[in-house]
């Protein structure tokens, strides 16, 4: 049964905690974030050329934490959260606090970070970045986005993304998938293909289930649509709002549920301020999405 909410929402409209259990299970099998469904799960995003995400909710931060309570999972990332340098020394994450076992010892389920293969192929970066006591979560930061894992339509490429889930799964990290479905970083062909609202929905139908079947076990949350909201907390115009209407998110939840039911689904949004007028916004889209999955 889903719960959807938004981090940041939880925290400043308590009543919206009700839609969300929290998060008790490991990666292959929680759920939960802005947009979460199944009693125990988490789902959230980042992004390469945003903000690195929240369980539903980012921040322009240079860190990311994730809670493990029934309002809000957290994870505001960036490359600068090594604090790292190519001048810095290999030993440079000894001197740093355990940040992810600090976070475990608050009572949150990790805290996280932003990666990519370039900085995987930064010796004095990865240091920090292997580094389980101070980061025990990843998000990809664009290797699994629209245009790095779907080029052209129905031609699936996931060694880039496979790689960096490798690797992290190899430290025992904990990973959230981002996103399978935003606005920008999407190739020609899907920007430019001038589809119908029947043949746009079949392809969006076709990527999610694609790419959530392709990391099915192996993911704590998937950000399912990213930063759908304008800064005003209008709804954002893309492709997928022009073409099919607000309705492309319910068809996204759906297709992501289907082809992985145990991992956590979310919704990532980036608003750089967060007043009474976004919260009402999001507020909205939470009970939309949650009776859409509750009753579908």
């Amino acid at each position: 049964h889903p719960s959807v909410l938004s981090g940041d929402v939880a925290e400043n409209f308590p009543g919206y905690s009700q839609c969300l259990t929290p998060a008790t299970t490991s990666s292959s099998s929680t759920r939960s974030s802005s947009s979460t469904r199944s009693s125990s799960s988490t789902r959230s995003s980042s992004t390469s050329s945003t903000r690195s995400s929240s369980t539903s909710s980012t921040r322009s931060s240079s860190t990311s934490t994730s809670r493990a309570s029934s309002s809000s999972t957290r994870t505001t990332v960036s490359s600068s959260s090594t604090r790292s340098s190519t001048s810095s020394s290999a030993s440079s994450s000894s001197t740093l606090s355990p940040l992810s076992d600090i976070a475990k010892a608050a009572g949150k389920q990790y805290f996280g970070v932003a990666v990519d293969t370039n900085e995987l192929a930064n010796a004095t970066y990865k240091v920090n970045l292997d580094n389980s006591h101070l980061f025990g979560q990843i998000t990809p930061g664009n290797k699994m986005k629209w245009d790095a894992t779907e080029p052209s339509r129905n031609s699936f490429s996931f060694s880039a993304a496979d790689a960096i889930v490798t690797w992290a799964q190899g430290g025992g990290k904990e990973i959230r998938g981002h996103t399978l479905v935003w606005h920008s970083q999407l190739p020609s062909w899907v920007t430019n293909g001038a589809f119908d609202n029947s043949t746009l929905v079949s392809i969006l139908q076709n990527h999610v289930t694609n790419v959530v079947t392709h990391f099915k076990g192996q993911l704590k949350t998937w950000d399912v649509v990213n930063e759908i909201f304008n800064e005003d907390g209008t709804w954002r115009t893309s492709v997928f709002s022009t073409t099919i209407g607000e309705y492309f998110v319910d068809i996204a939840f759906r297709a992501a549920a289907a082809a992985d039911p145990d991992v956590g689904l979310a919704a990532n949004e980036g608003f750089k301020l967060l007043d009474q007028a976004r919260i009402a916004t999001y507020a909205i889209f939470i009970s939309t999405v949650y009776s859409a999955l509750e009753i579908g």
